[in-house]
């Protein structure tokens, strides 16, 4: 039998096809169900590898949710400098409205809204969030 012919739940899958299948688990469940439903047992289930596949190349499930997102987000906000500070915000705020409008969960729930909602709960996540500075006394 060769190895095309083999069927792809048999296929040991490798570097760049794994991480894909990964990050669109991510993806989906992030989608489907909100950050908490982002889990290593959820992420492997869907993406049909194993949670060892997993913690060899993300220590917890922030660095998976991290190192899926990042990417996305980068692909989406320009990075060039325009050579004027206020086109340059102006560019990033804009990307950023475009990457969450794209974002929704399938009973058209807003992400953003979710996303931030769930911050709170999820211990994980929680080092994200931003915090305003306090002001100087």
């Amino acid at each position: 039998m060769t190895d095309s012919a083999i069927p792809d739940r048999r296929r040991r899958r490798t570097g760049a096809v794994l991480d894909e299948a990964i990050r669109a688990a991510v993806v989906d469940l992030l989608t489907r169900s909100g950050v908490a439903a982002v889990t290593m047992e959820a992420v492997a289930t869907r993406a049909g590898t194993s949670k060892p596949v997993l913690y060899r190349r993300w220590p917890n499930r922030a660095e998976l949710l991290r190192d899926t997102l990042v990417p996305m987000v980068m692909d989406v906000i320009p990075h060039a400098d325009t050579g004027s500070f206020r086109a340059d915000m102006l560019a990033i705020l804009k990307g950023w409205t475009a990457f969450f409008a794209e974002l929704t969960y399938e009973n058209g729930t807003a992400m953003p809204y979710k996303f931030t909602t769930q911050v709170r709960v999820v211990p994980e996540v929680k080092p994200f969030k931003y915090e305003q500075p306090k002001a100087p006394r």
